[in-house]
């Protein structure tokens, strides 16, 4: 018999993230969907004209959320805005490597 589940909202964010910590995949996908929208806003606002024309935000959101994945466990914040102020930062940075390169 299937329980029924929870909707990813009724979830509280803190324990998503402790699931998301330990390696469960699906809180990882619940946590990047409750704050895809902010995140997407971070890129392209931080993502300028000449980047955008061989970027897509796409891109800067995979590499960003590899990068994330693998430095969760060692994140320290408790809230959904710790946590999208963490990735924005990780999307800054992926946003300046890919301009280096770019620029190169």
């Amino acid at each position: 018999m299937d329980l029924p589940t929870k909707p990813p909202d009724d979830i509280p964010f803190a324990s998503l993230l402790q699931q998301a910590r330990n390696g469960d995949g699906e809180a990882i996908r619940q946590l990047l969907t409750r704050t895809q929208a902010r995140l997407q806003r971070v890129v392209d606002t931080r993502l300028g004209a000449r980047l955008r024309a061989s970027l897509r935000r796409s891109d800067v959101m995979q590499n960003s959320y590899l990068a994330m994945i693998d430095a969760l466990p060692r994140f320290p914040g408790t809230t959904e805005d710790d946590f999208v102020q963490w990735v924005a930062r990780i999307i800054e940075n992926d946003i300046h490597r890919q301009h280096r390169w770019f620029r190169a």
